[in-house]
């Protein structure tokens, strides 16, 4: 029997896990031989996948791979299509050893996508997520709160939950994600933790959005993956990335930071036209060299190509 532990640091198990590894490919960014590097691939949107490199453990986030993007099934107001062809669901499956989703709205847990991989994949969630997941049929579900940890793939990665984005929906028939009231729950970010010697960490939350506090407990990691512009509606802030990035890379202190391709799909619909974006990754190396932060080697993805990250080639 599965027990979480709230708001503690301390951790419950997780199913075991087969351990699998994807096969090398060379990149020039950098060499995939070195202990201490590992495998990004950016889906487009919120969705990526990486393998950590000492544990061989595959992690696919919030998948969007099959369909169109939209909330609750109001094309009119929002639809998102991939502009690259992703990898079939197949080869994704075969290098996925857990699932993490981290929101349960429609970018993040995305059903067309949820309902056609195997319900036998352990799923790491936030709670509204999880409750996404279960209701889709997926049978081994850990459901983490902001201080929640668990361990994963046979005690070879921890898990750790921190406070994310002010996140919620309209009360009306059409779900429009936005931020929410002060006093509101947020959403969750994730640190993943390789529980082995020279093991890497790597921070996530969608929306450059967090509690100081709740992440500061977590510092340092290796690896920042985040938006780093900031998108609204109507003058209303959706993803922070432009405006936060930048105290968030004070507090975790990473080697590397993943711009996360969030904004990279074609978008139509009422909506589409209504959002404005501030910041690019072009200006990113300037802003976090005004701010003391030039030695945070930035690791631009491009969609749906391996980027390797050698951390001790970086230093």
């Amino acid at each position: 029997m599965t027990v979480i532990i709230r708001n503690s640091l301390r951790h419950v198990g997780l199913s075991t896990l087969r351990r699998r590894r994807l096969p090398s490919t060379n990149s020039p960014f950098v060499s995939c031989q070195s202990s201490k590097s590992f495998r990004y691939v950016a889906h487009e949107g919120n969705s990526w996948q990486l393998r950590l490199p000492k544990t061989g453990v595959g992690i696919l986030v919030d998948p969007w791979l099959v369909g169109k993007l939209t909330f609750a099934d109001q094309d009119w107001l929002f639809k998102g299509s991939k502009i690259s062809e992703m990898p079939s669901l197949k080869q994704v499956e075969l290098e996925t050893d857990l699932l993490l989703i981290t929101q349960g709205l429609d970018d993040h847990a995305h059903r067309p996508t949820l309902k056609q991989l195997s319900k036998t994949t352990p799923v790491v969630a936030s709670p509204s997520a999880a409750t996404v997941c279960r209701e889709l049929g997926f049978q081994d579900v850990t459901e983490l709160r902001a201080g929640d940890r668990c361990t994963a793939c046979d005690d070879r990665v921890s898990i750790w939950a921190t406070e994310g984005a002010l996140v919620g929906e309209k009360a009306c028939s059409v779900h429009v994600q936005q931020r929410g009231p002060p006093w509101s729950t947020r959403e969750a970010g994730f640190v993943i933790r390789e529980r082995v010697s020279g093991g890497i960490s790597v921070y996530y939350e969608p929306h450059c959005d967090f509690s100081a506090a709740s992440v500061r407990r977590l510092s340092p990691v290796d690896v920042v993956i985040s938006p780093v512009t900031t998108v609204e509606l109507a003058g209303f802030p959706l993803v922070q990335g432009r405006d936060n990035i930048v105290e968030l890379l004070r507090i975790l202190r990473p080697s590397v930071l993943v711009p996360l391709l969030n904004g990279s799909f074609a978008a139509e619909g009422a909506l589409s036209g209504r959002l404005e974006t501030r910041g690019s990754l072009g200006e990113l190396p300037g802003l976090l060299k005004a701010n003391g932060l030039g030695n945070v080697r930035i690791a631009a993805p491009k969609p749906v190509e391996p980027l390797y990250i050698d951390l001790e080639a970086l230093r």
